[in-house]
């Protein structure tokens, strides 16, 4: 399997530096970004695409939540994982976004991207299920309109014969 791409993003340099260590200790590809602007920058230019980003939640050009809401903009299948040592309201939380409370273990960090990897993964699978059912019910729908309307068809022409050959049906159906 693949190793996972993570973005890593802080602007604090010092913890940029030791949670982009850990995970690549860990198996990760990391990619450091100093904040948002960058980080949207090599998601915008990165291919193959990045996995998960892990984010600071408070950095002073962009919030962590609506960098994550950008990159979702741009790279659909990008998870998102933020981090924070303040105080969170839960409804500025992008849905589906796990958060990581500063401080943290590190055997904690990696739980939290392992987790949020699984869980991007399974969606993902989920979301290919659907689709791949979704064209076998819009095959399925095509052919049973195709049949009506070959029914409605031979319908039509089988009154329009039998109205044909009984003189004293003339004003149709009774």
């Amino acid at each position: 399997m693949a190793t996972a791409r993570v973005l890593v993003v802080d602007d604090d340099s010092t913890l940029l530096d030791v949670v982009s260590r850990v995970l690549t200790r860990a198996g990760y590809e990391v990619l450091p970004a100093n904040g948002a602007h960058q980080a949207l920058e090599i998601v915008s230019n990165h291919h193959p695409y990045v996995d998960l980003v892990v984010s600071d939640l408070e950095m002073p050009a962009m919030q962590g939540t609506q960098l994550v809401r950008e990159v979702a903009q741009i790279s659909p299948q990008t998870a998102g994982l933020l981090m924070t040592g303040g105080i969170l309201e839960p409804a500025d939380v992008p849905n589906g976004v796990p958060v990581l409370q500063k401080p943290f273990a590190m055997s904690d960090l990696i739980s939290a991207v392992e987790a949020t990897l699984a869980r991007s993964a399974q969606l993902s699978a989920d979301f290919r299920r659907t689709c791949e059912r979704s064209g076998e019910l819009r095959q399925q729908s095509r052919k049973l309109l195709s049949e009506a309307v070959e029914a409605r068809r031979r319908s039509r022409d089988l009154r329009k014969n039998c109205g044909n050959q009984n003189p004293s049906n003339r004003g149709g159906w009774r």
